[in-house]
């Protein structure tokens, strides 16, 4: 019987080990920054991969990639672009005289451009005088 207890205790002492090394490997995978330099390499790929293909695609097109940084732009921009014409607005409309109405900077046209007006049908006839 003691040779049985013996190897109950040998197999106990070994199980214990397993479970003690088990939970150091468990303890070392879940650490903080085993975690956190694990996010960071998944990150640091897929960003590569997405740059890659982002290159490839502004090669592919280069006029629609033009448009799209444009079009962000403008969006992330809007707020002071706006900003900046109120601005210049509000300052030209202080330097005109009160009976200038601001922005009326287009000219009438001159009377030799009226002569001719398009018709219903769209074609372009002689305007009558008026007397």
């Amino acid at each position: 019987m003691s040779a049985r207890l013996e190897a109950a205790r040998l197999e106990a002492v070994s199980a214990r080990a397993a479970l003690l090394a088990d939970v150091a490997a468990v303890k070392q995978r879940l650490a903080p920054a085993r975690i956190m330099g694990d996010a960071v390499d998944t990150v640091r790929l897929r960003g590569a991969a997405i740059a890659a293909d982002a290159t490839d695609a502004v090669r592919a097109r280069p006029a629609v990639a033009g448009g799209a940084l444009s079009l962000a732009l403008l969006m992330l921009l809007r707020r002071p672009i706006a900003r900046w014409r109120r601005r210049r607005r509000d300052v030209q409309s202080e330097a005109l005289p009160a009976d200038v109405a601001p922005f009326d900077a287009t000219p009438a046209a001159p009377a030799s451009l009226h002569h001719d007006l398009p018709d219903t049908d769209g074609a372009y006839r002689p305007m009558e005088k008026t007397a």
